[in-house]
């Protein structure tokens, strides 16, 4: 796991605010801490007359014991030295505040941090600071969000993450959020008594670009959505509105459903004309759609067909075989 931690300080409480993290990462790892101070000429001194650099480290240092701590005082652009520092370790872990000394201005850390992100090699953690949280105040870790986007470069987190886990004990929980893309259906589970749907909802779908909706119940305003040429497939019109409560879960966005009886899960294809809808599985949707398209071909081909038909020279085949016809 990781040997060495290097924590930057600007001499801040609220950029010491990461320290009970680096505490209690060093303690299950076993690995040193580093603190690392950078002057930026170009940036006003944090530190008063009576404090040095120097004194203020050692000071740091000394609430960090009994742990192995090193510290080290070096001027030149925040974000480069704090980058320099740690690549030349692999097992160095960068752990540091968005916001430094002059909080939501960001005089050190906020814009320093965002280029560490960019540059490090290393991995990082970022804690977001609270100035209403004292710098020294215990943490304790008891779960890890680990965000994918289906994609290998994602998931290429998931080894340090496991690694991490195991080490300090966490629960790791895995999220995969998505967004409706562009000419998207939404396939809605509603009410059958009540309309669950109207103009207004249907406008605001049309403004985000969704497609059209399928409704396991009933829609309102039928003659105003039609004239918005907003395809909406449903079980039924009705006047009577439902007006759901303030507060409470009214539903989900991205989770599996049962629509009159079929499954819906996200990114499945939905297909619908007046004939009806058809529910198409993602994993199935580019081989059914290679079929599909077979099959309109041979159709095609047989309307061609169709149209250009000539009755069968019945009698000609007759005559042949000696048959006679007689009126």
């Amino acid at each position: 796991m990781y040997k060495k931690i290097l924590v930057p300080l600007d001499g801040s409480k609220l950029a010491e605010q990461v320290l009970p993290y680096a505490r209690s990462l060093a303690e299950a790892c076993g690995a040193t801490i580093t603190l690392l101070r950078v002057t930026d000429p170009d940036a006003r001194m944090p530190f008063s007359a009576s404090q040095s650099a120097s004194d203020y480290l050692k000071y740091t240092a000394g609430s960090l014991q009994p742990l192995a701590v090193e510290s080290m005082e070096k001027i030149g652009n925040p974000a480069e030295v704090i980058v320099d520092s740690a690549k030349a370790a692999a097992d160095c872990l960068i752990a540091m505040a968005t916001h430094g000394v002059t909080g939501p201005r960001r005089w050190f850390l906020g814009s320093v941090a965002s280029k560490v992100v960019q540059s490090a090699a290393n991995p990082i953690l970022l804690i977001r600071p609270d100035e209403n949280r004292p710098s020294a105040a215990p943490v304790a870790l008891k779960r890890m969000i680990v965000p994918l986007d289906g994609s290998g470069l994602a998931e290429r987190i998931l080894p340090q993450a496991a690694a991490l886990a195991r080490t300090i004990k966490l629960e790791i929980q895995l999220l995969r959020a998505y967004s409706l893309p562009p000419n998207a259906y939404l396939v809605a589970d509603g009410v059958i008594d009540h309309a669950c749907f109207g103009d207004i909802t249907a406008l605001r779908m049309q403004l985000k670009g969704i497609a059209g909706i399928v409704i396991d119940g009933a829609a309102r305003d039928a003659a105003v959505i039609r004239q918005m040429k907003f395809p909406v497939f449903l079980k039924g019109v009705t006047a009577r509105n439902y007006h759901y409560p303030y507060g409470g879960n009214h539903g989900g966005v991205n989770v599996p459903i049962v629509c009159d009886g079929v499954a819906v899960n996200p990114g499945d294809v939905i297909l619908g004309d007046d004939d009806g809808v058809v529910v198409v599985p993602q994993e199935q949707a580019i081989r059914i759609a290679r079929t599909v398209e077979a099959e309109l071909a041979e159709e095609n081909v047989r309307k061609r067909g169709l149209t250009q038909w000539q009755p069968w020279p019945i009698e000609d085949v007759l005559r042949q075989r000696g048959y006679r016809f007689e009126d």
